[in-house]
């Protein structure tokens, strides 16, 4: 390359500046791959998420069938009906304690199954004293609701099976018992 000799010093410091390569420049491409790599990142959870979440929403049958009730475990039972703390309605099964009760448990059943499967532990508390609330969470048996979640929405409908067992006029102590997300 020839210069000129007429050139100011000053030009020829500024063109030899544009002629190296710049640390901004590098540091650009480095930006960018960094945003690039945790686009991929983020994106990957976002499907991996969905994938897992997927059966959260809507109303899945294997959910909500029954096939066996209080009865096929010698127990007397009285269908009930409340509303989650949020207004979801729910539906359980009242099964009292014979003679005085030492008090009240409510159980939860994990997620994919009804109350039903709770019944061989609601015989068990019956026969020790135990008045036993059995209910379906939302989205599950009889109860109403197609979304669910990890506990924080089914913790609503606990709170309203509580208010329920206060409002039919029980003041023994509550327990609450539950199974996975139950």
């Amino acid at each position: 390359m020839t210069r000129d000799p007429m050139e100011s010093t000053e030009a020829r410091a500024v063109h030899a500046a544009l002629s190296q390569p710049s640390r901004f420049g590098r540091s650009t491409r480095l930006g960018r791959g960094f945003a690039a790599i945790a686009a991929v990142v983020v994106l990957f959870y976002a499907v991996a998420g969905y994938l897992g979440s997927a059966d959260m929403f809507g109303d899945h049958a294997r959910w909500r069938g029954m096939n066996r009730g209080p009865a096929d475990f010698g127990l007397r039972s009285e269908t009930v009906s409340f509303d989650s703390q949020d207004g979801i309605p729910l539906k359980a099964w009242w099964l009292p304690a014979s003679g005085k009760p030492r008090g009240t448990v409510i159980i939860a059943h994990g997620i994919d199954h009804t109350r039903q499967v709770m019944l061989p532990r609601a015989a068990f508390l019956v026969r020790g004293g135990y008045d036993v609330l059995s209910i379906d969470l939302r989205g599950h048996g009889e109860s109403g609701g197609t979304v669910v979640s990890p506990g924080l929405l089914e913790a609503r409908d606990i709170r309203g099976a509580l208010r329920y067992i206060r409002l039919r006029g029980d003041n023994e102590p509550v327990v609450v018992m539950g199974v996975s997300y139950g």
